[in-house]
């Protein structure tokens, strides 16, 4: 069995990662320009909407900037059905009313 090549290569001439092949759309981006399946997190992390095949995935991406500028992601991450996005947003609500009650205190250095 062959290994999957790596996402990212030091080869600058090497294919770059896309999200939505089927519509050409490459996942680097400007800073200015950001494509509206990408929703940004805080810091460099963005929550990117695809739809591949018919079926839609969530994916959760760190990006770090080239030497032009652009976003790129790198391969830490995750990708999610939207079935598994919603629980994860019930259980952000859930944690957010814990520390409403009092209940989950965050310790800082």
């Amino acid at each position: 069995m062959k290994r999957a090549a790596p996402l990212f290569s030091s080869n600058p001439r090497a294919k770059t990662v896309c999200f939505d092949k089927g519509n050409g759309k490459v996942s680097a981006f400007k800073p200015d320009a950001v494509p509206e399946n990408h929703f940004h997190l805080g810091n460099r992390n963005y929550g990117v909407v695809s739809d591949f095949a018919c079926v839609t995935r969530i994916h959760l991406r760190r990006y770090t900037l080239d030497a032009t500028g652009s976003h790129l992601p790198i391969k830490d991450g995750i990708t999610v059905t939207p079935f598994v996005w919603l629980a994860l947003v019930r259980e952000f609500a859930a944690i957010d009313q814990a520390f409403d009650d009092g209940k989950v205190f965050v310790i800082k250095e």
